[in-house]
């Protein structure tokens, strides 16, 4: 995967997906906040639907415990809400990459 480009949307939702599990729902805001542009929760879906394809996030639904998390396959009926989105050993590798380079020194990880 060396010398993928990614987008400064792609890269920041990536960023959030580094540490935790995030929703479209769950990052919206603060994404809008740090890119200084609106964003949706539907464009952000579709974003994170992009990543997985690039295998840069996994996507994990709640289990019935609401505890943990378990992986998913895509599906139409996929909402914002209920897939949760966590970067993978790729996604993370390219975040170290080339968030310096799209973001400066100064656009500090989230």
């Amino acid at each position: 995967m060396l010398g993928v480009m990614i987008d400064p949307v792609s890269l920041a939702a990536l960023d959030a997906t580094a540490n935790d599990y995030e929703s479209a729902a769950s990052v919206c805001g603060e994404l809008s906040a740090f890119l200084r542009k609106p964003i949706s929760e539907a464009e952000l879906f579709s974003v994170f639907r992009s990543l997985e394809a690039q295998q840069l996030v996994k996507a994990y639904r709640a289990a019935p415990d609401g505890k943990s998390m378990s992986p998913t396959a895509p599906s139409a009926s996929d909402s914002s809400l209920t897939v949760w989105f966590r970067a993978s050993s790729e996604g993370r590798s390219l975040l170290e990459r080339e968030w310096e380079s799209t973001f400066g020194s100064d656009g500090k990880q989230q």
